[in-house]
């Protein structure tokens, strides 16, 4: 399991982990998520409390 911290603007957005090369995990910082003026990172990862799932990594994080 691999997992990293994703910022926006210098500043903790969310972490994206992989659990293994099929299932990869997205989820929002409890702090980023709850100041309304913090835009989500991309229109496919609105903010939410939700965790995001995946069966491939997600678009917007390609070739970061």
């Amino acid at each position: 399991m691999r997992a990293m911290e994703v910022y926006r603007n210098g500043e903790l957005a969310g972490t994206l982990t992989e659990k293994n090369r099929q299932h990869f995990v997205f989820r929002y910082c409890d702090n980023y998520f709850n100041d309304a003026s913090k835009p989500a990172i991309s229109l496919k990862l609105p903010k939410t409390q939700k965790v995001y799932n995946s069966d491939y990594l997600f678009p917007f994080f390609f070739n970061m």
